[in-house]
């Protein structure tokens, strides 16, 4: 929201790239979770994630799973931006409140081997409230700093069927004061939990690293957010399951992070 927000974040990314650079022989990935093994898991190849395939609106791929017609709306486009503000803004000191809102969209044909099974389309928005104070000397030099007493992200995906035998689902998961996404997935009758994480088998960082999906206490997948991207996938899942999580996993992969845009 202010220049200290960018400052810190630049100094996030800095300190990271030092942690990174110190740690260049080891490959950062999701922890899996506790008490379970992944060895016999399935790990489909994932190509095309990431900030510039997706401003690119290349397909985003997971094994035989692809995205067909990517339309895809920038995070940051036109946020919804107001402020109140007491005092001369270019002279002396002033403060007030501010709030920012982003809503935007997104949405893919999920394809398998070339074949259309489902429409997904999904919807961000990004809530962020909070006050600020300034000091200028005049209108071209000036000083601010903000704080958030409210910071607030939801993203909704729902899935429709092109193919009959596809089953819609419907992903739900919100974020609060720049944490990960923490929601549910529901397909028919089932329930998965869809747990966000910042760990990383070295260390935190200050994104989203991936996310754990479990039905009840057991883990179905796990989707991995940074280098490249990744997706294990459990190996007793039916078809219809499995098909579920790949697209649900698609759609995480495309959302925009509540925790880097802080």
């Amino acid at each position: 929201m202010t220049r200290l927000m960018a400052l810190k974040r630049i100094l996030l990314l800095v300190v990271t790239a030092w942690v990174l650079s110190g740690c260049a022989a080891q490959t950062l990935t999701v922890p899996t979770p506790q008490g379970v093994s992944t060895q016999d898991w399935a790990a489909p190849a994932v190509e095309g994630h990431g900030d510039f395939s997706r401003l690119m609106k290349r397909p985003l791929t997971i094994g035989d799973y692809s995205t067909n017609q990517l339309d895809y709306s920038l995070w940051a486009t036109a946020p919804t931006r107001s402020r109140t503000t007491l005092g001369d803004p270019d002279q002396g000191l002033s403060g007030g409140t501010e709030t920012v809102r982003n809503d935007s969209a997104y949405r893919f044909v999920l394809n398998q081997g070339g074949a259309p099974l489902a429409r997904i389309q999904c919807r961000q928005v990004l809530d962020i409230s909070g006050v600020f104070i300034a000091h200028a000397e005049d209108a071209t030099e000036r000083f601010e700093v903000s704080a958030n007493d409210h910071y607030v992200s939801e993203l909704v995906c729902e899935s429709t069927a092109i193919a009959p035998h596809w089953q819609p689902w419907r992903l739900h998961v919100a974020a609060r004061d720049g944490r990960p996404y923490f929601g549910v997935l529901r397909l028919a009758e089932r329930s998965y939990s869809v747990i966000g994480t910042q760990a990383s088998q070295s260390f935190e960082l200050g994104e989203t690293t991936g996310f754990y999906l479990r039905f009840g206490e057991q883990p179905r997948a796990l989707v991995q957010r940074i280098n490249g991207g990744a997706l294990r996938l459990h190996p007793g899942l039916g078809l219809p399951e499995q098909r579920a999580l790949v697209a649900a996993a698609m759609a995480l992969l495309l959302a925009n992070d509540p925790v880097a845009a802080e």
